[in-house]
């Protein structure tokens, strides 16, 4: 987790997080060792949000808000999550 940010009315939190490493990174990584190839083998920032009342009764895993190959960022100031991508240029309000 990078970035969070509480909604205005203190129910959610959203914050960024890396998706998970690919299999193949991760066999590449073993069999290889670790280095990275340039415009491949991306972990991609997305937007999560986890409600809080559910989190106080119990650990739960946050719903993830993007998709695909797009990162992510938090404008907390304007209370808003956004895609940092022009071809995704929709927020979600927080």
């Amino acid at each position: 987790m990078a970035i969070s940010a509480w909604s205005d009315d203190g129910k959610t939190i959203a914050y960024t997080a890396n998706e998970p490493t690919a299999q193949p990174l991760k066999d590449r990584k073993d069999y290889y060792g670790d280095y990275d190839v340039v415009r491949q083998g991306y972990n991609y920032v997305h937007l999560w949000t986890l409600d809080v009342a559910e989190g106080m009764k119990a650990p739960v895993a946050g719903k993830q808000r993007t998709k695909k190959k797009i990162s992510a960022s938090i404008r907390s100031r304007g209370r808003t999550m956004a895609p940092a991508s022009p071809s995704a240029p929709r927020s979600i309000p927080i």
